[in-house]
């Protein structure tokens, strides 16, 4: 009789949680290409470079590709933060077209993150199945990836991995060494996907989470634990990536980027566009059209309040059934705040409090690009890189969707297993019926200018190609670098954007081995990364004593370039630390397993 009400159960369990991600993925397949073969405008800037490092693969095997003679007459690769050589995306190009690896990733790491949650619900917080499903299925639903999908921000795709950390470092169930490790790997994970956007995120959601969790359940904590598991994932995550963060800092130092954001005009508009924002698509629209307002004016209303226009940047919108729960939950909490701060560890959940507010204020400072703390933080490298500070509004989804399980877990405790099962598969066929937003409103309004056709028709023809030669320099778009044979001017690259008009300037069209004041007509790209190694400057180009170097160059190989001593040690480091975590992984597989026989 037990035996087979826990088939039930778990036929229950399985079939229900199944059915959500089923039609999570079918919903995305089919909102992603609902134009197809029009698709997001930034994947104009990925799928060139994707097949590039494709046609790098297919001449130099596994190895570094550190410039490309593929865009603006020879720039630098590896040492790009947007270069995707060693992500999920890149690998999935050996099998698929750009088009379907970006699907593929996008799917992958929203399944993950769905992963993440669960397994923290059910480990960790102890609240069952349903809820955790339910938990799991708000905090993959939101705007952020569904617009930055539809976008084209292939670098946006990791965000998911922050509910998969937040389970490592919280759950005891793996010693902290192996739970360090796999925090590693997924900071490594990011870096090398160019999430740079995403990490900055990460740090503020985790800060959020954790003092939530310890204000909710502090006997969850053991901080020295956690500790140990933060150093490991720091040092292990900056080992893996030391050959691709010294070469970004080799390449930045020169070009940073330095950006002066500031959207919002007084502290009330910040918060409506923060709450905006929130709203997004799934609350907005179901809202206008209710009103009889074109659904399409949630457009008009993220401007108003975000001073940005741009729909895929400002839709953050978390689930109208996470932001219920939320509301439930405070009116929970109001009722039970003298029993949840009169616990044994009162001090430390005030001490919780305290660094709730603390990072929640300070994110907040971020997203609206004002503040005493915003004032420090924008100094340091990278963060002064970084725009469009509304992206940060994400960073509220997972201390949001933990709040909204420890509201429903609280609201559903005294029911029996039947009804919880009710409420649960309710809400959660709600939710999914509010993804229905998003084919409510056009496309257009996404500026999805891109068409696929080309590039996996490219992808097709690279495959069967044998010879890949530059030939030519072209003043075409990078977007058109569909044939393998010309180097395309005309280029977008964030760092050197600044510099366009001057790739444009020094070189011409046709021949890249024409010869002018004793210069070839292609960049020495070296310069712009390694400029005291290689005796170079930035957009110098080949000098007539390089011609064997070109001419390898040009033909997609690796010359010997002048590459510091300190980047080839810094390589070696990574790598050797990758081995060194497969060989523990490795043992400890032996060793569990040898104990079990």
């Amino acid at each position: 009789m037990v035996n087979t009400e826990t088939k039930k159960e778990n036929l229950l369990k399985y079939s229900s949680i199944l059915f959500s991600l089923g039609v999570y993925i079918v919903f995305l397949l089919l909102y992603l290409n609902a134009v197809y073969p029009a698709i997001g405008h930034d994947y104009s800037y990925h799928f060139p470079r994707l097949l590039d490092t494709f046609l790098h693969y297919k001449i130099n095997g596994l190895s570094i590709q550190w410039f490309s003679p593929s865009f603006g007459g020879g720039l630098p690769s590896f040492p790009n933060p947007q270069h995707l050589q060693f992500s999920l995306p890149q690998l999935l190009v050996f099998f698929f077209t750009p088009w379907v690896s970006a699907q593929i990733s996008s799917i992958f790491f929203s399944l993950l993150g769905y992963w993440g949650f669960y397994r923290f619900g059910q480990d960790i917080l102890k609240v069952g199945w349903r809820i955790s499903s339910l938990g799991a299925l708000l905090f993959m639903i939101n705007g952020f990836i569904i617009e930055h999908a539809a976008a084209g921000h292939i670098t946006f795709q990791t965000f998911p991995l922050v509910s998969v950390i937040l389970y490592f470092l919280v759950s005891k169930k793996f010693k902290p060494i192996t739970a360090g490790l796999w925090i590693g790997i997924m900071g490594a994970v990011m870096v090398f996907s160019g999430s740079f956007y995403i990490v900055v995120s990460f740090v503020f959601s985790i800060a959020i989470s954790f003092s939530l969790i310890v204000v909710f359940k502090p006997e969850l904590i053991d901080f020295k634990r956690v500790g140990k598991i933060t150093f490991v994932g720091i040092i292990s995550s900056l080992l893996i990536t030391a050959g691709k963060l010294y070469a970004v800092y080799s390449y930045m130092r020169f070009y940073p980027r330095l950006v002066t954001v500031h959207y919002y005009d007084t502290f009330i508009t910040s918060l409506v566009g923060v709450f905006y924002q929130i709203l997004g698509v799934m609350s907005l629209v179901p809202y206008y059209i209710l009103r009889g307002t074109d659904p399409e004016f949630v457009l008009e209303s993220l401007a108003a309040v975000s001073r940005f226009r741009y729909v895929w940047e400002t839709d953050v919108s978390f689930s109208p059934v996470l932001l219920l729960l939320c509301m439930v939950g405070v009116l929970w909490l109001a009722f039970n705040f003298k029993r949840i701060f009169a616990r044994k560890n009162s001090k430390l959940i005030w001490i919780g409090v305290f660094l709730l507010l603390l990072s929640a204020w300070i994110t907040f400072e971020f997203v609206t690009a004002r503040g005493i703390s915003y004032e420090l933080i924008k100094k340091f490298p990278i963060i002064n890189s970084l725009r469009v500070n509304q992206r940060y509004v994400i960073s509220f989804l997972l201390p949001a969707s933990l709040f909204g399980t420890f509201s429903l877990s609280a609201i559903l405790s005294p029911l029996k297993t039947k009804f919880k099962h009710y409420w649960t598969a309710g809400l959660s066929l709600v939710t999914l019926l509010f993804l229905g937003s998003y084919f409510l409103i056009s496309p257009e309004i996404q500026e999805r200018e891109f068409h696929d056709r080309v590039s996996s028709a490219a992808y097709r023809s690279f495959s069967e190609e044998e010879y890949f030669s530059v030939t030519d320099v072209s003043f075409s778009h990078n977007t058109e670098m569909y044939s393998s044979h010309i180097s395309s001017i005309i280029t977008y690259e964030a760092l050197i954007s600044s510099g366009s008009q001057k790739l444009r300037s020094q070189l011409v069209e046709g021949d890249p081995f024409k010869v002018s004041d004793g210069y070839f007509n292609f960049n020495n790209p070296v310069g712009f990364v390694y400029p005291e190694e290689s005796g170079t400057v930035a957009y110098e180009r080949f000098k007539l004593e390089d011609r064997d170097i070109l001419e390898d160059f040009l033909e997609r190989k690796q010359p010997a370039w002048e590459i510091p001593k300190v980047q080839l040690f810094l390589n070696g480091l990574s790598l050797l630390t990758v081995i060194g975590i497969l060989g523990y992984f490795g043992y400890s597989f032996i060793v569990k397993n040898s104990r079990k026989q």
